[in-house]
């Protein structure tokens, strides 16, 4: 009984750092497009660098691949798209039902 609480209790912390993470590179991101400052932006790199700690594979990878990709353009658009879905499945949100 004792290692099942342990263990919820070890997938409850994940499941936050990683939504915490998740959430705070999309506040980041619309800093960086309402203020095009060095504070915005070094927020950005903190919140990237979260998710590089703590978000999965995918995430990481398209987060990459978002901040590479030309500013305004489809490509960023379809990797934003992306990356929101691969949010949701890395946080098994994509089993919840509208």
């Amino acid at each position: 009984m004792r290692k099942e609480a342990t263990r919820l209790h070890y997938d409850q912390r994940i499941f936050q750092e990683k939504r915490d993470a998740y959430i705070g590179l999309f506040y980041s991101l619309k800093e960086c497009l309402v203020s095009r400052s060095d504070r915005a932006l070094k927020g950005y790199g903190l919140s990237q660098a979260r998710v590089e700690l703590v978000g999965s594979k995918d995430v990481i990878s398209l987060s990459r691949a978002f901040k590479n990709a030309a500013p305004g353009s489809n490509a960023q658009d379809v990797l934003f798209d992306d990356m929101l879905k691969a949010m949701k499945t890395d946080l098994r949100m994509d089993l919840v039902r509208d």
